[in-house]
């Protein structure tokens, strides 16, 4: 008997925690790469990219702690776009000029019960500007604990502007999907 009211709290908790996340639609994954402290490794890293009926853009990256999950506004999201363009930009500068440095571009974060939670993103270019990234930090709505720092190429992030082209699409198709839902009411 024990064991069938473990079995239906859980079901219900699976209910309600699959409930958080169903009016979503993911958009598709980005790659990057991070730094294993643990390991001393640089490993391979994705950044999903999904959106809600609300409009907000999500960025999930997946590790070994965890799934820190952050989210931009859809207006913020925009400037996300224009963020990375502007790392992009900073790229040729710092090959020309042959700087090394890390420099924030612009943080989305929401400060929620004296913490952090969103997105932020830093450039940095090194070996007199040979080699850039832009760093996407992530900082989970849910979770205190669970960062990311993801680290793309150029290329990379060329990757996921691609990628975030596909937003407005993506919610369109959504918001339909749950107008159709509706005649289950």
């Amino acid at each position: 008997m024990k064991n069938i009211n473990k079995l239906v709290m859980a079901s219900i908790i699976g209910v309600i925690v699959t409930s958080g996340f169903a009016n979503t639609k993911t958009v598709g994954t980005a790659k990057g790469f991070n730094y294993n402290k643990t390991m001393g490794v640089i490993v391979s890293q994705e950044l999903t990219v999904y959106v809600d009926d609300g409009g907000y853009v999500y960025f999930k990256a997946p590790n070994v702690f965890g799934t820190p999950k952050g989210y931009v506004s859809y207006s913020d999201y925009k400037e996300v776009v224009k963020a990375l363009k502007k790392s992009l930009e900073w790229g040729k500068k710092s090959k020309q000029n042959e700087l090394t440095i890390k420099k924030e571009i612009c943080t989305f974060y929401k400060v929620v019960n004296y913490r952090e939670q969103g997105i932020g993103l830093d450039f940095v270019a090194i070996n007199r500007g040979l080699v850039s990234y832009t760093i996407i930090n992530i900082k989970d709505f849910s979770n205190r604990f669970y960062e990311a720092e993801i680290w793309m190429s150029a290329e990379q992030v060329k990757s996921l502007m691609t990628l975030l082209d596909k937003v407005p699409l993506t919610h369109q198709s959504l918001v339909i999907e749950l107008k159709k839902a509706d005649i289950l009411n």
